[in-house]
């Protein structure tokens, strides 16, 4: 049983037969100090005594958060807390490539850390740099990547506050450029097939929860399997082959293609699933979206949601729009005019993070260039990336 107490430069607490303060600097613990009971009564200290000597007791014993390996919670090597932040005034060329190894990924939280090569980058906070999903330059169907491989990088600078900047590794690939291809080699040595690695089976996917992270597929009927099958298989979040993105959408009842392999229970499971022909689960297949042409538009994003991922973007010049595009968007404004007259009624187009390109994270505010296409919801922006 412990008993807490706080102040605004320090907390402690009573713990068995010690009691023990922490000392802090804001959010920085500094250092800690540890006094044993020995056959002291310590009925004072919970009256809010905190003279040791009245106790009979030795002189207490400061201990440093941080030892030299800068364990306990720093982060630099010399022992010394290090903030994860950088100044305004950090530079960064969003050009330049960066070589590095992967410190840590975390698969199915989407992100990990690199370690850039000193020869390289320049020097960062606690030596690594933060790496996201999205990130990643990939063919595998699930974008992930493993400890202790050799990456390329660029390097983007994040607002997290006032004069508060992390750095945000962006359009990571393998050297030289190439996109990460680690997946097949991984499922070969790691997974159990019903039928060999690359046999395809066909289906119907009767459902795909993202919420979930799960589905099932019904197998068609007239496979020679070398082992028995339920009719029914499962389906992870791992195996629905999106083309390198990961499955945000509630999907039914369509017609699949997929391998099987056995989990280590032995139990059957759906393998890269693709529409038929192998045509990746995109959010572009499934709402039989269709490009409006190469035709790149200026634009700002005058919305973006962070939470659910998308946003509105402003044309720079609605008169340069296609004129079935320029007619949809000032109709829908007036419209939305009408339903409520203090919104605005500056002509827009509908996004999300998906259709933004790779390594560009939006942002309110954001001078932007994008492409058109045409879906069965309407028209909307694609390829979005930074003005240059």
């Amino acid at each position: 049983q412990a008993n807490f107490g706080s102040s605004r430069r320090s907390c402690f607490c009573f713990l068995g037969g010690a009691a023990v303060v922490l000392w802090r600097r804001g959010d920085i613990p500094l250092a800690t100090m540890v006094w044993q009971q020995q056959s002291q009564s310590w009925s004072g200290w919970s009256q809010g005594d905190w003279n040791p000597s009245s106790q009979g007791m030795p002189k207490p014993v400061l201990k440093p958060m941080f030892d030299k390996a800068g364990g306990g919670g720093g982060g630099g090597g010399d022992g010394k807390w290090e903030s994860k932040y950088v100044g305004e005034d950090f530079q960064v060329d969003p050009q330049a490539r960066y070589q590095g190894v992967i410190a840590e990924y975390y698969k199915w939280q989407g992100y990990g850390f690199i370690t850039p090569d000193a020869a390289t980058c320049p020097k960062v906070p606690k030596n690594r740099v933060y790496l996201h999903w999205e990130a990643i330059q990939t063919e595998d169907r699930y974008p992930f990547l493993l400890k202790d491989m050799q990456v390329e990088f660029s390097l983007a600078k994040k607002k997290e506050g006032p004069g508060k900047y992390v750095l945000q590794a962006r359009s990571v690939t393998m050297p030289g450029g190439i996109n990460v291809a680690v997946q097949d080699e991984k499922d070969a040595a790691d997974k159990t097939f019903i039928g060999g690695q690359h046999i395809r089976y066909t289906g119907i996917l009767k459902f795909w929860n993202p919420s979930e992270k799960f589905g099932y597929v019904k197998l068609d009927e007239g496979f020679a399997l070398e082992e028995p099958v339920a009719a029914e298989i499962r389906v992870e979040e791992a195996e629905v082959n999106c083309g390198g993105k990961r499955p945000s959408q509630w999907i039914e009842n369509i017609q699949v293609e997929f391998g099987i392999y056995k989990n280590k229970r032995g139990h059957a499971m759906v393998y890269n699933m693709t529409l038929p022909g192998a045509i990746p689960l995109a959010r572009e297949a499934l709402e039989n979206r269709t490009s409006l042409g190469p035709a790149m538009y200026n634009g700002t994003i005058a919305y973006w949601h962070k939470q659910s991922w998308w946003g509105h973007i402003s044309p720079e010049a609605v008169q340069r729009l296609p004129p079935q595009v320029r007619m949809k968007i000032e109709t829908a404004a007036i419209e939305a005019k009408q339903k409520n007259p203090a919104r605005d009624s500056t002509p827009v187009l509908y996004f999300r993070k998906q259709d933004c390109a790779k390594g560009f994270w939006p942002e309110t505010g954001a001078k932007i260039i994008f492409m058109l296409y045409q879906d069965d919801k309407g028209f909307g922006a694609c390829e979005i990336k930074a003005a240059e």
